[in-house]
């Protein structure tokens, strides 16, 4: 995985963890369905919101000031915004889309491989 996603996942599972023992494991980020959102969104908020019981925007609230006091978020990450119901949608500094071309270039045509785990897999 590329190191600027590995490190701000990190930031979230780290924060997810104080939250709630066990949260950590739920640290994802998915891609926004409208690019002009962001580069990742995080649903974290929504979907701790009900077992914690609190609101879920103002979960995303805490979420966001807690990542944006991060190293990770603040040499990756350029803005989090709230969207809804408490999506979390964060935008990269230009330096971090950078590192990941540099990261891509540099595996060439091993990017994006993975050694076989002797694990079983089904193809249909």
């Amino acid at each position: 995985m590329l190191s600027v996603k590995t490190e701000l996942l990190a930031a979230l599972a780290a924060e997810l963890e104080q939250l709630s023992p066990g949260a950590g494991a739920r640290a994802a980020f998915e891609s926004p369905k409208v690019a002009a959102h962001g580069d990742f969104a995080c649903t974290a908020a929504m979907q701790l919101a009900k077992p914690l019981k609190l609101n879920p925007r103002a979960l995303g609230e805490q979420l966001r000031t807690a990542l944006e006091a991060t190293p990770a978020f603040q040499r990756w990450g350029d803005a989090i915004e709230i969207a809804g119901p408490g999506f979390l949608n964060i935008r990269l500094k230009p330096a971090a889309k950078q590192e990941v071309v540099r990261e891509v270039l540099a595996a060439g045509e091993r990017f994006g491989f993975q050694s076989a785990r002797n694990e079983r897999v089904l193809v249909e």
